[in-house]
């Protein structure tokens, strides 16, 4: 049986790694044997979406690519 450690709770303001202008809440959180999935609900149309934690940040100024 695996540990999971989560790195986000449930009311927890995200961001997406791609897209950090958009801002979402933690609002669930499913355990599965590969580890734990976060349901978002986003501010911009208010949908409930699971993101892996890879692919989520806390940090509204993450940048996922080099600025040439």
């Amino acid at each position: 049986m695996s540990t999971d450690s989560l790195l986000f709770s449930l009311g927890q303001t995200v961001y997406l790694k791609i897209d950090t202008e958009e801002t979402g809440m933690i609002t669930g959180i499913l355990f599965r044997p590969n580890g734990p999935t976060y349901a978002v609900t986003w501010a911009s149309n208010l949908e409930e979406s699971f993101h892996y934690d890879i692919e989520l940040t806390t940090d509204k100024a993450y940048v996922t690519s080099n600025s040439s």
